[in-house]
């Protein structure tokens, strides 16, 4: 990629740059030309992590089940911000999807720098619910679609000496539950696996960060069952999504592999990997 010296004033809009060194009022910088692809965009921190890279000038592609949503947020980031985004529907429990995802992309001749893979649910309970369709493409959603996203894009970011991958893991990935057989170790694989591609990758420029935010303020929670442990749950605990996305996309460019969002969540972490933690979250009202 070639460096070019630019008016510090002008970095914004649609150039996404790295600012390499500053020479009074100019600044040497790196353009990267690529987009951020986003999965899950359609509500929650997908949409979050669609307006702050949007605010910072980086065109996207949106990828959701929902169009309609999608093209609502489209429209109101390309107004407000003058910036491009595409939009793909997929549903990534199927597990042909990424293939069709990465063929299409590369189809418009679109180059990916910087890849949020944010696609999730909550899950059903492994042992519970005896479809086991439903429990394989939970699976898919949660670890196949990230695994292989990264295994597509990642590649060509190395081949550049640039790129940005962030996982959306979890705190319950850091943790042992009962009762949570699904949603949590699908988090532990994505921590672990983060960590080691940002060990294999990082020398070469691409960054790979697992984000592990605790509660948050999103529509992830407006199932029943979440619902009711919400309003049982004090609300010191939850934090705001621009919140867990700021600090997630600010640990990404320094280059960390696991990141705990959230203060109060960075000081319960050693406590909550106790045996004995199950006893201090229904001290706070929060039943698991």
């Amino acid at each position: 990629m070639d460096c070019v010296l630019v008016p510090i004033s002008v970095l914004r809009g649609k150039l996404a740059a790295r600012r390499l060194k500053n020479k009074r009022n100019y600044a040497i910088v790196l353009a990267i030309m690529g987009r951020a692809l986003i999965t899950g965009a359609s509500a929650g921190l997908g949409s979050e992590f669609a307006r702050q890279l949007a605010a910072g000038g980086k065109d996207l592609i949106l990828v959701a089940r929902r169009a309609e949503p999608m093209q609502e947020l489209a429209g109101k980031l390309s107004d407000e911000f003058g910036i491009d985004v595409d939009l793909i529907t997929a549903d990534l429990s199927d597990p042909g999807a990424p293939q069709v995802l990465y063929d299409e992309i590369i189809a418009r001749g679109i180059e990916i720098d910087t890849l949020i893979n944010n696609a999730g649910s909550a899950g059903p309970d492994l042992l519970k619910v005896r479809d086991w369709q439903v429990q394989k493409a939970h699976f898919d959603l949660m670890i196949t679609s990230y695994a292989a996203l990264c295994h597509f894009f990642i590649p060509a970011m190395r081949e550049r000496g640039y790129g940005r991958v962030l996982n959306v893991a979890s705190v319950a990935g850091q943790v042992t539950v009962p009762g949570d057989m699904n949603y949590g170790p699908t988090k532990t694989y994505l921590i672990a696996l983060s960590k080691a591609l940002s060990a294999t990758v990082k020398e070469d420029g691409v960054h790979v960060l697992a984000l592990c935010p605790g509660f948050t303020h999103t529509d992830f929670h407006q199932s029943e069952r979440l619902t009711v442990m919400k309003a049982s749950s004090p609300g010191f605990i939850w934090y705001d999504a621009d919140v867990v996305v700021r600090e997630g996309l600010a640990a990404l460019e320094k280059g960390k592999a696991v990141y705990t969002s959230g203060r109060l969540y960075r000081f319960l972490m050693p406590v909550l990997r106790q045996p004995w933690s199950r006893s201090l979250l229904k001290a706070f009202g929060i039943k698991m």
